[in-house]
């Protein structure tokens, strides 16, 4: 994450990027799934607070879903969800065990070779288009003997001061608008959302926000 001090290989991943964050997860699968079957991101128990009223968040919303192909998000509802195809990764790995990348670098190749064939794709911006539609990503399924990694970043969401940028050189404090409950980084399967991983980034702040509120009801 960014700015949080780390060692020379993070700081050079972060160097004239305008990213916050970078979040990687590998590992195999324990079902046999088709990528249409898995989803990336989160759904809350309380609505978001001090958003901004609802033409602005209308706009930005649907900015977001056109930046980012796949992504189904509803921030206004009292149930708020934020869901993005798994295949609009910005970068996807499939590698034979033993022979997956060290995530540690930071540094990831594209290559789904063993998904798709030998040049299915002439690159990840092109996969992203093509398997953010079910109807696509329903022809793929995942092989259980194989390791997948997953990369995605971000510009908007900054956790080390856990802001949120928007548009118009906007932000949001999370610590106010995710009304005491942390983001999460999260992968679904798409029909009755069972969690396959499962990420919280707290902050400081926001413990010490939940601690004040904990108190006001003492």
């Amino acid at each position: 994450m960014k700015p949080i001090p780390s060692d020379q290989e993070h700081d050079s991943y972060f160097e004239s990027k305008k990213r916050h964050y970078q979040f990687i997860i590998q590992g195999q699968f324990k079902e046999e799934l088709s990528l249409c079957d898995v989803i990336m991101g989160n759904t809350y128990d309380k609505p978001l607070k001090g958003l901004p009223n609802g033409t602005i968040m209308k706009m930005y919303e649907k900015f977001m879903e056109v930046i980012s192909p796949g992504l189904d998000m509803c921030m206004t509802s009292d149930t708020p969800s934020f869901f993005n195809a798994l295949g609009s990764c910005q970068t996807m790995r499939v590698d034979r065990k033993g022979e997956e990348p060290d995530v540690s670098s930071g540094k990831l190749k594209e290559d789904t070779t063993l998904l798709f064939g030998k040049e299915k794709f002439a690159s990840a911006s092109k996969r992203r288009t093509y398997l953010c539609k079910p109807k696509n990503s329903s022809k793929y399924k995942v092989n259980l003997d194989q390791v997948y990694t997953f990369e995605c970043y971000d510009h908007s969401i900054c956790f080390a001061s856990y802001y949120q940028h928007i548009m118009l050189g906007k932000k949001i404090d999370m610590v106010k608008s995710m009304n005491g409950q942390p983001l999460c980084l999260a992968l679904f399967t798409r029909d009755d959302h069972r969690v396959i991983a499962k990420f919280a980034i707290w902050h400081e702040r926001l413990l010490e926000e939940m601690e004040k509120e904990q108190e006001a009801k003492m």
